[in-house]
């Protein structure tokens, strides 16, 4: 598994490392959350790699502080709707 955990294709296009250069059966992991998938999930995906962005680290995060806060559990489905 390869994670992009650096700030690379927030503000653009850029990939945190060529696809090309990562083996087939690896998976990538981008942290970097955009609308529609960053451009490096989007070209592992069209080169049969699983990959996934990082929507579902920002929603967890954000429904674990609001039980810490709220004392209750969210609606992580309203939250992920919210995002994309």
């Amino acid at each position: 598994m390869i994670v992009n955990a650096t700030p690379v294709g927030q503000q653009n296009d850029d990939m945190p490392i060529e696809i090309s250069k990562i083996p087939k059966k690896a998976a990538v992991m981008d942290l970097v959350y955009r609308r529609g998938a960053t451009p490096w999930v989007k070209a592992a995906r069209k080169r049969g790699m699983r990959a996934a962005d990082g929507l579902p680290m920002l929603i967890e995060q954000g429904a674990l502080s609001f039980t810490r806060w709220f004392g209750r559990e969210p609606d992580r489905e309203a939250m992920r709707q919210s995002l994309v």
